[in-house]
């Protein structure tokens, strides 16, 4: 009998970083900064927009990278209305309620 599941949506319910993606181009334009799939590979996939904002734009005070980081936030939640879960998240979900 399982107890406890534990997901976290990023890439495993579903595939956001694409939206991540163009999000980040969209923000960090607006400093001069483009933002290609090399790019986002290296100091943005898999880290947290504060650890984003640190590496990228260290020159921003605390309170500035905090704001840009709840725009990206907002720019993404916006975009992300149409997303889908993975394939086979539903019967893994189904396989999930049997077996709790």
């Amino acid at each position: 009998m399982l107890s406890t599941i534990l997901f976290d949506l990023d890439g495993t319910i579903a595939n956001t970083d694409p939206i991540h993606y163009q999000a980040w181009r969209e923000i960090l334009l607006i400093y001069g900064i483009e933002v290609d799939e090399h790019f986002y590979q290296t100091p943005i996939s898999g880290r947290t927009n504060p650890q984003i904002v640190k590496e990228v734009l260290p020159q921003l005070p605390l309170e500035a990278g905090e704001k840009l980081a709840d725009e990206k936030e907002l720019l993404f939640r916006r975009r992300a209305t149409q997303i889908q879960p993975l394939p086979g998240f539903f019967e893994l979900a189904s396989w999930i309620k049997k077996h709790q």
